[in-house]
């Protein structure tokens, strides 16, 4: 009877293990069973900060994470507003006294990119320990301590028309590349006697081998109609959620964001009938624009809603769709009184994004977001009663981005240990079961053999509803609009091909079992060298060997005291900067650097891919003020560094900007 007593506990605690991991090397993130607006339904994450605060946010930043503080509805709205950042759990408190500012004095960057306008104060610097679910148990992964992050205290969204809305939420940073393990915080320029660490989400993870590397892989999917739910894992992959060809793009050497080059935008039917008058019309990026050349270079940005595009990139797709165009907003609202409307948001037509593969001119990645999900909604507080709209920023900034509109229906992914990102095509509503592939090393993504067109059966009106008639009513001509720059084309693109057996139908407990017990043994073994996988480059990618094994992390336990303040030694380690240490930094605030963001400087210099040192085993990136050149890599203390004088110093403390 004993023994039966303990039997459901010890599979509550195999379970949890297996839940917290999937797979060797690789942990999941956690989804928020809330949707966020008030542009979406967007999906969101959910975390864990300081011991027991539950906070919704988005996530895809690099570097600091971004949380609405404890001071944000009072702050943003008056008498009886609603607060839907405080309805959605998206608020984080930071008065319960479990994180600290560290003595950081410099400011974090903006919230949002250049793509975006907002107002508000500076955020705060700030750092408190992270759970990456709700799981903070000691079967969890574990706590990641001190993690980078700035808190919001009145930051908004400015539109057009002058008015500024609040956020509904923040956005989290999964790391930094190449092999960013923390941000470290100098005192003295050029080297890290009393630096203060802060953690990189995904770097720790990797640096405690609780991943097999610095990595991520993310199909936020969406919570539009249909829904497809969000896929994040830490140290790999759901192959199952990267389809067609992906793309391998470098990080720039500043390493500040992702972006990738986008060489058009196109109208393309997928399957069935076409709801216009042609099954595709490409040019559409650079209609009407003779100042955008063979390619736009694009932030790709989980933490902004819209496709941030030129206005004459966004007029060119809506003169094909039944929209009027909100001035005051700077987006398209769908004339759901025409018929073309639900002709065209039920069919199988998309836009379609292509990218220049950078190693391959001639080969071009395509990302198709179908019109069912460019069918979202507007709701308070932009607009008084819930409106559908199209999701094309008319009124970018002139800094470009693809946010989570496009986000939805792509893979995102991030190798951090040679700073590569990933996109691909992402899946619909029919996503197999998942199948979580480790990236190991400075292993690229592969995709599987499944089919788009597959992934959306039984979603889209193929037939019947559609006629291929254009919107104005005439017949399909197949010519090409030299006016416009677009061209027309009555013969359907080829479709993306393969369809592969996913995984098996149900899984019993004898395979859970094996599955634990295989990790455990795993884990007594040094794992076998593991072939580079070969991708779209004809060479491989040159990066450093991966970093030596850490010391497991340690579990957070609230009953236990938390680690008293101590300073660094002053000959330090790279390796030994683990990011947990809590240190009082010294008071006077005018020690401290700045560092600014390359594009707000002159005479800026990238970082020569030469300055990294490959035989160093983690990488601790170090900010100060910049006069007119980038950081250099200094390889006795393992950080990127920049001085300048006194002078310099004190007159920039608190320009904006900074990482």
């Amino acid at each position: 009877m004993e023994s039966h007593r303990r039997h459901p506990a010890w599979l509550g605690w195999m379970f949890s293990a297996l839940y917290a991991t999937g797979v060797h090397g690789a942990v999941r993130g956690q989804w928020s069973g809330r949707t966020l607006g008030p542009d979406g339904p967007w999906n969101a994450l959910e975390v864990t900060l300081g011991t027991d605060q539950s906070v919704t946010v988005y996530g895809g930043k690099m570097w600091e994470s971004y949380f609405l503080g404890n001071n944000y509805c009072k702050a943003t709205t008056t008498g009886s507003q609603r607060c839907y950042a405080a309805e959605k759990g998206a608020i984080y408190s930071e008065r319960q006294g479990t994180g600290s500012s560290m003595g950081i004095s410099f400011s974090p960057p903006d919230f949002w990119s250049s793509s975006v306008t907002t107002n508000g104060s500076e955020a705060m610097r700030w750092a408190d320990d992270l759970y990456i679910s709700d799981d903070t148990s000691r079967w969890g992964v574990g706590v990641i301590s001190n993690v980078s992050m700035a808190v919001l205290s009145d930051t908004q969204l400015v539109y057009p028309n002058g008015k500024s809305y609040p956020l509904f939420a923040g956005c989290m940073s999964f790391g930094a590349g190449p092999r960013g393990i923390n941000q470290t915080f100098q005192v003295s320029a050029g080297t890290l006697a009393g630096a203060k660490n802060v953690s990189l989400v995904a770097g720790q993870l990797a640096s405690h081998s609780k991943i097999d590397s610095n990595s991520f892989g993310m199909h936020m999917g969406t919570g539009a109609t249909p829904a497809v739910p969000g896929s994040l894992w830490y140290g790999g992959y759901d192959q199952n959620r990267v389809l067609g060809e992906v793309l391998a793009v470098p990080i720039q050497p500043d390493y500040l964001k992702y972006s990738a080059e986008l060489s058009d935008i196109s109208i393309t039917t997928l399957a069935g009938d076409s709801p216009f008058s042609f099954t595709s019309k490409t040019g559409l990026l650079s209609s009407g624009n003779t100042t955008i050349g063979s390619s736009l270079e694009v932030g790709i940005e989980a933490c902004v809603p819209y496709l941030n595009l030129p206005k004459s990139t966004c007029d060119a797709i809506a003169s094909n769709l039944p929209v009027t165009y909100d001035a005051g907003l700077g987006l398209y609202m769908w004339n759901t009184g025409s018929s073309d409307y639900k002709r065209i948001v039920t069919s199988a037509a998309a836009l379609t994004f292509s990218f220049p593969d950078p190693d391959n001119n001639a080969r071009t990645v395509n990302i198709s977001v179908p019109f069912r999900h460019l069918n979202l909604t507007l709701e308070e507080p932009l607009v008084s009663t819930p409106t559908p709209y199209f999701p094309c920023n008319g009124a970018s900034t002139g800094s470009y981005s693809l946010g989570r509109a496009f986000l939805q229906d792509a893979f995102f992914g991030t190798n951090f240990e040679n700073a590569v990102m990933y996109l691909a095509q992402g899946p619909g509503p029919n996503a197999k079961t998942e199948n979580i592939v480790s990236i190991h090393g400075n292993d690229t993504v592969a995709a599987s053999h499944n089919d788009l067109v597959k992934s959306w059966d039984g979603f889209w009106a193929l037939h019947g509803e559609t006629n291929a008639t254009s919107l104005n009513g005439t017949s399909s001509s197949g010519t090409e609009d030299s006016g416009s720059g677009t061209t027309e084309s009555s013969s359907k693109t080829p479709l993306i091909a393969g369809l592969a057996a996913g995984l098996g139908g149900g899984v019993v407990l004898i395979a859970f079992a094996a599955l634990f017990f295989l990790r455990r043994r795993k884990r007594q073994e040094a794992e076998k060298p593991v072939e580079q996988q070969q991708y779209y480059h004809e060479q491989p990618l040159s990066s450093p060997a991966p970093p030596p094994a850490a010391q497991p992390m340690s579990y957070y336990d609230p009953k236990y005291q938390q680690q008293a303040p101590m300073e660094l030694p002053t000959e330090v380690n790279a390796a030994e900067l683990s990011g947990y240490p809590t240190a009082e930094l010294p008071s006077d605030p005018q020690q401290y650097y700045q560092h600014h963001t390359p594009d707000q400087y002159n005479n800026a210099q990238q970082v020569p891919h030469t300055a990294y040192n490959s035989q160093q085993g983690h990488e601790h990136y170090s900010h100060g003020t910049l006069s007119s050149a980038e950081p250099t890599y200094n390889s006795a203390t393992s950080t990127y560094v920049s001085g300048q004088s006194e002078a310099q110093r004190q007159g920039a403390r608190h320009g904006p900007g900074s990482w």
